[in-house]
């Protein structure tokens, strides 16, 4: 995955310097429109990955476990309907469900297999525990 995203980014950074030299080829300013080109590359770049951080801030995939509060060690178990299971690095099992409207409940799996309540959020909203509503 990392090698698309690096293909893609290389890519865009060779279009941009392109267009920016030929603009520049125009105006008789060749280097200077690489280089402008170069500059656009870099501002695109900036903006997007600023976004990205700050939104996966605001949203982020997974919710903390209940038990070690980490929410970064999860592997996935198996694919279930409309979902996934989850484990997290502690033992604690996760079922993360998403409905037709966007909407994500992240429910505890007990070890006889009894779901229990614990995480939702809305397609754009934050987690919050499935009891505050």
């Amino acid at each position: 995955m990392v090698g698309k995203w690096a293909f893609i980014t290389v890519w865009l950074l060779i279009m941009l310097i392109v267009f920016g030299y030929t603009i520049g080829d125009k105006t008789e300013r060749g280097l200077f429109g690489a280089l402008l080109g170069l500059l656009v590359f870099l501002g695109v770049y900036v903006i997007y990955f600023g976004v990205a951080f700050l939104w996966t801030r605001w949203q982020p995939v997974f919710p903390q476990c209940d038990q070690c509060k980490k929410s970064e060690n999860y592997k996935t178990e198996e694919s279930i309907k409309d979902g996934f299971r989850y484990r997290c690095g502690c033992g604690s099992q996760y079922l993360y469900v998403k409905d037709s409207s966007g909407a994500v409940k992240f429910s505890g799996l007990l070890p006889e297999n009894e779901i229990r309540s614990y995480m939702k959020r809305s397609r754009f909203g934050r987690w919050k525990l499935e009891d505050e509503g």
